[in-house]
């Protein structure tokens, strides 16, 4: 989900924790990190913790990002990061004008653990595909004045979101991987494959019209874990 910061977030599975990592990065730096030297620092940062996928550097997951890019017909670079997170999340930035994904180690490592790098093909081209959307292009950016509007930026996010699964799905090419990794994302590594989708969609349509649950589908930034989007 994109932001006025620069950065889209593959999704809110967490709560309050969503993103935490930059939260501490912009209280450190009494929030200067929404302005263009923000961005810098958080760029650096980045470079300076993270390692940088490449042909030498962990291949796998490069390899699978090139694809993806390919695929989608995207001919400018993509830098592709790995940050140590335990926090089961990715997201997309544009910082410095460089395109960038950053994959944190809480997902990566909870798919590999009993998934395969197919589902992790779904997760970069989510991420990719904020970029292949033009997400963080003017019109986007400009569109984000939404956010005065929350009930139309939040509808809008979630739009947003659900293109990026739908682009991650192409890019792995099964419907089996991507619902793999969603459920991944919501009950974990040990019990994804155990996970009976058609009873977890009928599950969500046994509560979509409880008022709470209806007030938090519109608050939310992100559909993933409505389980009613996920053969949509």
């Amino acid at each position: 989900m994109a932001h006025a910061s620069g950065y889209a977030c593959c999704a809110d599975a967490v709560g309050a924790h969503r993103c935490n990592l930059w939260t501490r990065i912009d209280r450190h730096w009494h929030g200067r990190a929404r302005t263009v030297f923000g961005r810098a620092i958080r760029s650096r940062f980045i470079k300076s913790n993270a390692i940088e996928v490449g042909e030498e550097q962990l291949p796998d997951v490069y390899y699978t990002a090139r694809i993806c890019c390919e695929r989608l017909g995207i001919q400018e670079p993509i830098a592709v990061y790995v940050l140590q997170e335990n926090l089961w999340n990715a997201f997309a930035a544009k910082l410095a004008s460089r395109r960038v994904v950053v994959l944190l180690s809480g997902a990566l490592d909870s798919i590999l653990l009993k998934g395969d790098m197919n589902q992790v093909t779904w997760l970069i081209g989510h991420e990719i595909g904020h970029h292949a959307a033009g997400h963080f292009d003017f019109l986007a950016k400009f569109l984000e004045i939404g956010a005065w509007l929350p009930w139309i930026y939040l509808w809008y996010s979630r739009r947003r979101e659900l293109t990026c699964d739908r682009i991650g799905l192409y890019c792995c090419g099964s419907v089996e991987g991507a619902l793999l990794a969603i459920s991944n994302l919501t009950v974990g590594a040990q019990l994804a494959t155990a996970v009976n989708v058609d009873q977890a969609i009928a599950q969500w349509h046994r509560h979509s019209h409880e008022l709470y649950v209806t007030y938090r589908t519109l608050y939310t930034l992100n559909t993933r874990r409505n389980c009613g989007e996920w053969k949509k």
